[in-house]
C-alpha cells in the first residue's frame, strides 16, 4: 500500500522538480538571487513568503489609490486645490490603514503556509520513509 502511494506521487514530484529547476535557471531569477536582497530572502524563506504575499495583496489597493490620485489631480486642474489636499490626505490615511492590515494579513498567511509546509514535509517523511524492522 505504501509503495502504491509512492508511485502515485512520483510523477507529481518529478513535475515539481522540473518546474523548480526551470525557475532557478531563469536569468532574471538568477540575477535577483545573486543580489544582497536575494541572498537575504533565500536565507529567510518565511520573510520571503511574507514579502511575496504582501506584494500580491497590496497591488490592487495601490493601483486604486493611484487612480484616485489621478482623478483628484484632474479635479485640481479645474480649480479645487484645497479639496484635493483634503481628499489625498484622507485617501493616504486609508491606504496606510489598508496596507498595514495587509501586512499583518500577509504575515498571518505566510505563517499558516509555512506551518502547512512543515506539517506536509514531516507527514511525507513519515509516510514515505522505508521502515526497517
Amino acid at each position: 500500500m505504501l509503495t502504491n502511494r509512492m508511485k502515485d506521487f512520483k510523477p507529481i514530484q518529478e513535475r515539481w522538480a522540473t518546474l523548480t529547476d526551470r525557475l532557478y535557471r531563469d536569468p532574471k531569477i538568477t540575477a535577483l538571487m545573486s543580489t544582497g536582497i536575494g541572498k537575504y530572502l533565500d536565507s529567510h524563506p518565511i520573510l520571503a513568503l511574507s514579502v511575496l504575499v504582501f506584494s500580491v495583496l497590496a497591488a490592487i489597493p495601490v493601483g486604486l489609490f493611484l487612480v484616485f490620485a489621478l482623478i483628484t489631480s484632474v479635479v485640481t486642474a479645474v480649480g479645487c486645490a484645497v479639496f484635493e489636499v483634503f481628499l489625498l490626505s484622507v485617501g493616504g490615511m486609508a491606504l496606510l490603514f489598508v496596507l498595514s492590515g495587509m501586512a499583518l494579513l500577509s504575515l498571518a498567511i505566510s505563517s499558516v503556509l509555512s506551518a502547512c509546509s512543515a506539517t506536509t514535509s514531516i507527514t511525507w517523511r513519515v509516510l514515505f520513509t522505508p521502515h526497517t524492522g
